[in-house]
């Protein structure tokens, strides 16, 4: 299955997560946002990333949606780490699930998309 995964459309889903994220954050942060809504900002960030990788896979669309979710995950979470931030193991492996979930709903999204249009 893996070699049957687009690869280039899985990094691009990830670029076009960070950056759908980043102009979320942007807002949620302008408008003085509590907590609760960053999150909700960071879960879209991987829907994103899942549905555009979705979008451009031609087969294997939910798994290439969380796989994209996964590395704009991974990225986020070398990041937070590396720049000192004291986050759990516990916490990391949750958010790692929920990336991967969301992902994948955004892969859906993407399939089911597809269908309706054909």
């Amino acid at each position: 299955m893996l070699r049957t995964l687009n690869w280039m459309g899985i990094l691009f889903g990830a670029g076009a997560g960070i950056l759908g994220g980043l102009a979320l954050f942007v807002i949620a942060a302008a408008i003085g946002g509590p907590t609760a809504l960053l999150a909700a900002v960071q879960v879209a960030s991987f829907v994103i990333a899942g549905f555009v990788a979705g979008r451009l896979s031609l087969t294997n669309r939910i798994p290439a949606g969380s796989l994209a979710a996964l590395v704009l995950y991974f990225a986020l979470a070398t990041v937070s780490v590396s720049s000192g931030a004291e986050v759990p193991g516990v916490a990391i492996m949750l958010f790692g699930l929920i990336a991967v979930g969301a992902g994948s709903i955004g892969g859906w999204l993407a399939e089911r998309s597809r269908r309706e249009k054909s």
